[in-house]
């Protein structure tokens, strides 16, 4: 069976707009034409699912859930859910790592919680790896009361893999792997080079980027190192691969790279004055949120991969940026959610000044091993008028974590129409496979 994704790339943010406040954590999980969907620790052992009204601004409950809190999300495309992690209750009450699986149609959810883990392993990360259709799952750090502990696990700073038919399945996710010192997993992406990178960071004792072999996942090397008391976080989309990285004099690097060659962006030197440096990308373009050490207030940045400058969108943003809170519309709006610990953190929509659009046909949907498909991609502006002479990148998935990440097999410009195509020839051997395709403006 293939599939293809629409993903449609936006170009140069010009606003960055205060939304909503609602609870003391905010996670944009999914998002309409008319509603987006957030999910809300409201404090006080209470959290909830919320609907957002994108044109009248009303908010309304659609699930509430005790102890619940989210932290990020995978998109399943194979099933039209979303898949967020996080921290839940058991039918005792106990709290313990969850995952949520939010039904857009229904506005249902599914929580599964592991019944030997605690809070200490709330998971903190997610990606969906497409190769091995599984879930790639963080947890955060080191708990507090090791004396009450209800884990097998009660070091926290584990890796977890759950397979995607074993997710409603506690018994079948398996914690792959314990990294020293018990840092939390900030972020996880997965790169072309058949690696997965993840951010690691635990105050004053780790904060470095790490990677490790898609196929194995227990044996891991240094990629890049820090400053010990700055959460450092990861993201990947087509070939690009970017991080972020703060040395002890606080000067801030925004890295990124492309089979392998290196590139990168200094935002300067904040005098230690940074708490977390965020980055997500968006086309050409990276968004990066600066954490103030008071985790009160965010910069936010845009940088431009094509020309390797940067500007500042708005500065001393209300909340903490972090967590990878970030949701594209894939059109022309990001929403971002914060921390706030006194209970008012804000969800902002940072927007484009104008979209084209990207739709990808896979034709046939089923194929015999060794056959072919065809792969036909649209690009059009909001208009509806085609758009020519526009390079389209197309992959396999090897993710469909909110930004996808695959391997390259070819690219094509658009002809008169806006049209560009290719062909693939599938594996000799039974696979499920996802295209997508990409344009980065």
């Amino acid at each position: 069976m293939v599939k293809g994704l629409n993903i449609k790339l936006s170009v140069f943010a010009v606003l960055l707009q205060g939304l909503v406040s609602i609870g003391k954590e905010v996670l944009p999980i999914y998002v309409t034409n008319n509603y987006l969907y957030l999910g809300v620790d409201a404090g006080d052992g209470y959290g909830g699912i919320y609907r957002y009204d994108l044109s009248s601004g009303d908010l309304e409950e659609v699930w509430f859930g005790e102890g619940a809190r989210f932290s990020q999300v995978a998109i399943d495309h194979i099933s039209n859910r979303v898949v967020v992690v996080g921290l839940g209750r058991d039918s005792e009450g106990l709290p313990r790592s969850a995952v949520f699986v939010f039904n857009p149609s229904s506005e249902g959810v599914d929580v599964v919680t592991h019944q030997n883990t605690d809070e200490i392993n709330m998971f903190r990360s997610v990606v969906y790896d497409h190769v091995y259709r599984r879930f790639i799952v963080g947890e955060r750090g080191y708990g507090t009361d090791a004396s009450r502990v209800r884990s097998v696990w009660p070091n926290g700073g584990g890796l977890w893999v759950i397979p995607y038919e074993g997710l409603f399945d506690y018994t079948r996710w398996v914690r792959v792997h314990e990294f020293p010192n018990n840092p939390e997993v900030t972020s996880i992406a997965l790169h072309t080079d058949n690696n997965v990178y993840v951010g690691l960071w635990r105050a004053g004792v780790v904060s470095k980027v790490v990677r490790s072999n898609i196929a194995g996942l227990t044996s891991w090397g240094d990629f890049s190192t820090g400053n010990v008391n700055v959460r450092h976080f990861v993201d990947s989309e087509g070939r690009v691969f970017t991080y972020s990285r703060v040395l002890n004099s606080g000067d801030a690097y925004i890295y990124w790279f492309t089979d392998l060659s290196s590139s990168y962006v200094f935002l300067g030197n904040f005098g230690g004055g940074v708490g977390s440096v965020d980055v997500k990308l968006v086309g050409r373009y990276v968004v990066v949120a600066v954490g103030k050490p008071s985790l009160s207030a965010t910069d936010v940045y845009l940088v431009d991969r094509n020309n390797n400058t940067y500007r500042v969108v708005q500065s001393n943003v209300s909340g903490l940026i972090e967590g990878k809170r970030f949701l594209y519309d894939g059109r022309k709006n990001l929403y971002i959610g914060s921390v706030n610990s006194a209970g008012n953190a804000k969800v902002y929509r940072l927007s484009f000044d104008y979209g084209r659009v990207l739709m990808l046909n896979v034709s046939p949907s089923v194929v015999r091993v060794g056959g072919t498909v065809t792969l036909t991609a649209v690009l059009r502006d909001e208009s509806g008028n085609p758009v020519a002479g526009a390079t389209v990148e197309f992959y396999v998935a090897h993710s469909t974590h909110g930004s996808v990440a695959g391997h390259r097999i070819g690219s094509q410009i658009t002809n008169s129409s806006g049209v560009a195509s290719m062909t693939y020839t599938a594996p000799v051997s039974p696979a499920r496979l996802m295209f997508f395709a990409i344009y980065h403006g």
